[in-house]
Order: C-alpha cells, then structure tokens, then sequence
C-alpha cells in the first residue's frame, strides 16, 4: 500500500456488553462505504485471531502475515466493491 492511496483502520472497539448489537457494523459500514465510492481500499492490522471472521465478513481478506516482536501480526485488506 506504500504508494496507493489507502484508508487505514488503525481502531474499532466496541464495549464487550454491547458487542453483537450492530454497534461495530454501523462504525465499519461508514468508512466501507465512503471507501466503495471513492474506489479505495481499506487496510487493518490485527493480531486477535477472534477477529478475522468478523472481518472477512466485511470483505477483507488477508494479504500478509509479519513477525513483530511478541506477536504475529495479520495485515488485512478489503478492495472496493
């Protein structure tokens, strides 16, 4: 992504007592969306391996794995649709 334009999600959380309530999905579909008409694509960092199903349900798919001390840190990507 070095010299493509990109959005980069650097954070998303949402309260453990309010996970599953659409919360996450309502912050992500914002940025997805503004990206889709700007022809962009988005790219995260996660090491929560919990995380990559709720991801790949949003449409990114892994497009690197890198060793950083202490953790093994996924890079994942979603192209415009």
């Amino acid at each position: 992504m070095k010299k493509r334009p990109h959005y980069y999600l650097w954070g998303l959380a949402v309260d453990p007592k309010e996970q599953v309530t659409g919360i996450g999905t309502a912050l992500l579909s914002t940025v997805l969306t503004k990206a889709d008409v700007q022809q962009i694509p988005v790219y995260l960092e996660t090491h929560d391996e919990n995380n990559v199903l709720y991801y790949q349900k949003h449409g990114f798919s892994l497009i690197e794995t890198t060793q950083i001390p202490k953790y093994e840190l996924q890079i994942w990507c979603r192209e415009p649709i």
